[in-house]
């Protein structure tokens, strides 16, 4: 969907759809600007990020599947 201005706080927001197709309920064409009036803090979309980002990432360069040699 090109055009669509996404702001940062689009992925907390309760309209945000996550999806190619509808990214927003209310603007799906995205918004002119630097903020929406429309935006509403999505608490457990915040909570969700916070805890993936706590997740402890391991690179191990040397994985390799199970069985192989």
């Amino acid at each position: 969907m090109s055009g669509f201005n996404k702001l940062p706080e689009c992925d907390r927001c309760r309209n945000f759809s996550d999806s190619s197709y509808l990214r927003c309920a209310i603007h799906p064409t995205g918004i002119e600007g630097d903020s929406c009036p429309d935006f509403q803090e999505d608490l457990q979309a915040e909570q969700s990020q916070a805890e993936f980002l706590k997740l402890d990432w391991v690179v191990d360069q040397q994985w390799q599947p199970e069985g192989a040699s």
